[in-house]
């Protein structure tokens, strides 16, 4: 599956949307649209070697944290800067999936979706290889 389904069924249910936790799946989905995007580019650009000894290969699920501290990690500022807007979009899921005293409006989910796609878009324009030549210092620092 391509992880752009996500934000395909993020946007359906935004256009459907009858009740706030049609809201709160949106943003769901479209954090899990930008973690799996991000998962893809760094294993495409890692050495498959370094990807198996970080635990980060094909196989494996690369948890949340990991593939954050790696991309904020990164030696290239681009690629830091797609670690924090995930860190933050995982932190607005956060608050969608489990904070449920909380309210999450249509704008919430609206902002979500944008954010997403902008994430997606720069994960794409960096290639896979510009991020995988700035994570490879860190995680060879972390996994020799």
């Amino acid at each position: 599956m391509d992880a752009s389904q996500f934000l395909d069924t993020a946007k359906d249910l935004l256009g459907s949307a009858k009740r706030e936790g049609d809201y709160r799946t949106c943003i769901s989905r479209v954090y899990y649209c930008v973690y799996h995007t991000a998962c893809a580019a760094v294993r495409k650009g890692v050495a498959p070697d370094l990807c198996q000894r970080a635990e980060m290969d094909a196989k494996q699920s690369i948890s949340h944290d990991k593939i954050i501290r790696c991309l904020k990690n990164a030696d290239d500022g681009d690629v830091k800067e797609v670690g924090d807007e995930l860190k933050n979009l995982k932190a607005t899921r956060i608050r969608a999936d489990y904070h449920l005293w909380r309210t999450v409006s249509k704008q919430n989910a609206l902002d979500a979706v944008k954010d997403a796609e902008g994430q997606c878009t720069t994960i794409c324009e960096l290639t896979p290889q510009r991020i995988g030549k700035a994570v490879t210092p860190y995680l060879k620092k972390i996994h020799p």
